[in-house]
């Protein structure tokens, strides 16, 4: 294993590029904080000094350190992502915060973010009464300034559907080949889950989505 030392403000961002997710120790004086990257340990320590960065630390990062760095079953044993998550740890995120209605010639918008790494399996769209020409894409991404009411400050991360057209009522399931960890931040913006439904037609369209994955 690789130490690879770094001072306090070249961690966080390095980490954040890379999607890692951060572990610390408390050592009673310090913090010792690190990032596995393969056979690289990133490495920084902060002095209990109630200085500024103590302070960062234990008001931006301490709470959601120390997230798994394998998914487990029950058992204890090494468990891999499938389509459908059973245990109490992982679980369909449900429509109950993601159904929207889209009246005639209009653009919807369900966005979703999280306080903690998400890892995405997929994502489920039940639509109902699509116009011909109708499409959707599901895109990961930050907003500018984190000002989330406008969509011209969205910035796109990751696309995983691509105006994917749509007509009448259906379902489709978009599935991540692997496991995609997204962090809650990236560069201090939040990352969001969009889903876009452009409605081109002439009726008003019901659209239900599921997000599939586990913290």
């Amino acid at each position: 294993m690789k130490i690879a030392p770094l001072d306090y403000s070249t961690f966080w961002p390095l980490i954040s590029t890379k999607n890692l997710l951060p572990q610390f120790l408390d050592t009673g004086d310090t913090y010792q904080v690190f990032a596995l990257e393969s056979n690289i340990s990133w490495e920084t320590f902060i002095a209990k000094d109630g200085g500024h960065n103590q302070l960062d630390f234990e008001t931006n990062y301490k709470a959601t350190c120390n997230q798994p760095l394998e998914y487990r079953s029950v058992d204890g044993l090494p468990k891999y992502a499938s389509a459908m998550f059973t245990d109490n740890l992982s679980y369909w995120v449900d429509g109950s915060n993601g159904i929207l209605s889209i009246p005639t010639g209009q653009t919807g918008y369900l966005k979703t973010n999280f306080s903690f790494p998400f890892k995405l399996q997929g994502i489920d769209f039940h639509w109902d009464g699509s116009n011909f020409g109708d499409y959707i894409n599901f895109e990961a991404g930050v907003y500018n300034n984190n000002d989330a009411s406008s969509e011209t400050n969205f910035i796109q991360l990751s696309q995983y559907a691509n105006k994917y057209r749509v007509i009448g009522s259906d379902t489709k399931s978009f599935i991540v080949d692997t496991v995609k960890t997204l962090p809650p931040t990236y560069n201090g913006l939040n990352i969001y889950l969009r889903t876009t439904y452009v409605n081109v037609g002439s009726a008003s369209v019901n659209l239900c989505v599921n997000l599939i994955g586990y913290r």
